[in-house]
C-alpha cells in the first residue's frame, strides 16, 4: 500500500475511533512499528493528529474534520475579499468550472446578476441553489452520489459527466498550498472531482485564503508550476509572498 493511501486510511480510523495505537496499524498494515511513526510523524506536521507516546490521538479541532456548513464561518473576510479579486477575472462568455469549497461559494454570490452570458459547471449542491435563481447563467450542476457533509456530489457517475466539458476557466478551491509539494486536498471525494475539472480546461485558478499557505493536505492535486495563478487575501506574508513569487509562481492579493 502506498504511504498517501495509508494516511487516508489511518486519518479516516482516526475519526471513529480518536486513538490509535502505532503497534495496531502495523498490524493492521502490514508495516513495520517504525513505517507507522513516521507516518504519525507527518500527519502531526500537516495537523491532521496529536502524535503521542505509543500512538495518535484526533485534534480538537482541525478545520479539514468541519464539515461545509461549518467552514463557511471560518476566515468569511478573506473568502469575501477574495471573491472580489476573483470576479475581476470573469468576463461574458467564460464557461467556468468552480468546485465545491466554500471559497468558491463566495464567488458564486458576486456571480448572481452580474453577467448576461455566462455558463456554470459545477458539483455543488450549495452554488447550484445561489446562481438557480439568476436566468443569465446557464447552470450545470454535476450530480451523482450525494455527501451531505460537503453538500455536493462525487463518484464515477459525477466523473464521466465532468468528462464530457471544456470550460475556459476553473477556480479551483482547495485545500492546502505548498511550494515543493503543490496544490492538495483533505476531502478527498472532492480530489477527483478537482483533477478532471482542470483537465479539461484553459486556465486554472487556485482560490484560498492565507492561512492554507505552507500547508499539506492528505492527496496532491497538481504541481503548483502548471497552474495559471492564485487569488488569496491580503493577509499573506510579504516573506510568503515573495517566496513564492520568486519562483515564477503569480499570486494575487489586491
Amino acid at each position: 500500500m502506498f504511504a498517501e493511501k495509508r494516511h487516508r486510511e489511518i486519518v479516516t480510523i482516526l475519526e471513529k475511533e480518536t486513538v490509535v495505537k502505532v503497534k495496531e496499524l502495523s498490524i493492521l498494515f502490514n508495516v513495520s512499528l517504525e513505517t507507522i511513526r513516521r507516518d504519525l510523524e507527518i500527519l502531526d506536521k500537516n495537523k491532521y493528529l496529536k502524535k503521542v507516546y505509543g500512538g495518535a490521538i484526533l485534534l480538537e479541532k482541525d478545520i479539514s474534520n468541519l464539515k461545509f456548513n461549518e467552514r463557511k464561518k471560518e476566515k468569511v473576510s478573506e473568502k469575501n475579499e477574495i471573491a472580489q479579486l476573483a470576479i475581476r477575472y470573469i468576463v461574458e462568455k467564460d464557461i467556468i468550472t468552480i468546485n465545491g469549497g466554500t471559497t468558491n461559494l463566495e464567488i458564486a454570490k458576486l456571480l448572481k446578476n452580474k453577467f448576461s452570458n455566462l455558463t456554470v459547471i459545477t458539483n455543488s449542491l450549495s452554488i447550484a441553489n445561489i446562481l438557480a435563481e439568476d436566468n443569465n447563467i446557464k447552470l450545470l450542476l454535476i450530480g451523482g452520489l450525494f455527501n451531505p457533509k460537503e453538500n455536493s456530489f462525487y463518484g464515477n457517475f459525477s466523473y464521466d459527466i465532468i468528462k464530457k466539458f471544456n470550460s475556459t476557466k476553473t477556480f479551483l478551491s482547495v485545500g492546502g498550498i505548498d511550494l515543493s509539494i503543490g496544490i492538495t486536498e483533505f476531502i478527498l471525494e472532492e480530489v477527483e472531482i478537482q483533477k478532471l475539472m482542470i483537465k479539461n480546461t484553459k486556465q486554472i485558478i487556485v482560490v484560498s485564503d492565507s492561512s492554507k499557505f505552507e500547508k499539506t493536505s492528505l492527496v496532491k492535486i497538481i504541481e503548483l508550476n502548471k497552474i495559471d495563478f492564485i487569488i488569496t487575501d491580503s493577509n499573506l506574508p510579504p516573506s510568503i509572498y515573495k517566496k513564492y513569487t520568486q519562483k515564477g509562481i503569480k499570486i494575487v492579493n489586491q
